[in-house]
């Protein structure tokens, strides 16, 4: 069914899925093969990248870097990066950078059928598997699925609208017009169920028409932040008396802080 060629075409041990455990296990058997063997030979790419920089300095004070820099054929360097993405791989050792997306980044380049070890949202019994047939969705389609599921649906059919009012910045704040994929950005949605928008800026006009209802929630968040519980009857009395008292500063952040700072909520915790 998979149509594998190799016993074992790729091999992946890193990243944010894995501990420092794993990657000293693989130097132990380094060590085990080379005291057996004499040397150590690949005869399939393996690639190790250890969860975080501390941890490679951790490694290396415990000894174990040094066994994995011996038989590397690779060794990633910030100073001297990769300039293309690695779409094949020759029998060595890789020691690659960490990074959240490392791990799924170097297995996209696995084809199905591959025998891969690995730890991968794609492997199955260990061989990579076709890509889920969501894959050339859009945010906003993945989370209407989503919120098929009842169990889902309570809290994510209030949470999602207002979340696609950012979807033109990707997960580290950069501007996008596309997915991945290839897909348009659909950054538009209603607030409040009466207030259209079509972006980011259309959404904070959209809250600021809104601001006494948006005051009253962030001064509740922040009284139950600031108390470490839950608010009762009484804090929801000084939550409307702060919402009030700061109408003519125009609720600005500063003015709520100082508010619940000095509110009897925050100042009788024991």
């Amino acid at each position: 069914f998979y149509q594998a060629e190799k016993k074992i075409d790729l091999g992946f041990v890193g990243s944010c899925m894995v501990h420092k455990g794993d990657v000293k296990i693989v130097a132990q058997m380094l060590r085990n093969l080379e005291e057996d063997a004499g040397s150590v030979e690949f005869k399939a790419p393996l690639v190790v990248a250890a969860p975080t920089y501390n941890i490679i300095d951790e490694l290396k004070e415990e000894g174990d870097w040094d066994i994995l820099q011996k038989y590397s054929g690779f060794e990633f360097d910030d100073t001297a990066p990769k300039k293309a993405a690695r779409t094949e791989y020759e029998n060595i050792l890789y020691l690659e950078r960490p990074g959240c997306n490392l791990c799924m980044g170097n297995q996209e380049k696995a084809a199905k059928g591959d025998t891969v070890l690995a730890t991968s949202t794609r492997l199955f019994k260990g061989r990579v598997v076709e890509d889920a047939a969501d894959k050339n969705l859009t945010i906003r389609e993945k989370f209407a699925k989503h919120r098929e599921n009842p169990d889902c649906a309570g809290c994510h059919s209030r949470l999602d609208p207002l979340g696609f009012a950012l979807e033109n910045y990707d997960i580290i704040g950069r501007w996008r017009d596309k997915y991945p994929n290839g897909r348009d950005v659909d950054a538009s949605g209603t607030l409040m169920k009466k207030y259209p928008f079509d972006g980011a800026v259309r959404f904070k006009e959209s809250l600021a028409k809104e601001d006494r209802r948006f005051a009253r929630a962030f001064t509740a968040h922040l009284m139950r932040y600031a108390t470490s519980r839950e608010l009762n009857p009484a804090d929801f009395l000084t939550v409307e008396e702060i919402v009030e008292n700061t109408a003519d500063e125009n609720h600005r952040l500063r003015s709520l802080i100082r508010a619940v700072l000095l509110s009897e909520s925050f100042l009788q915790i024991n």
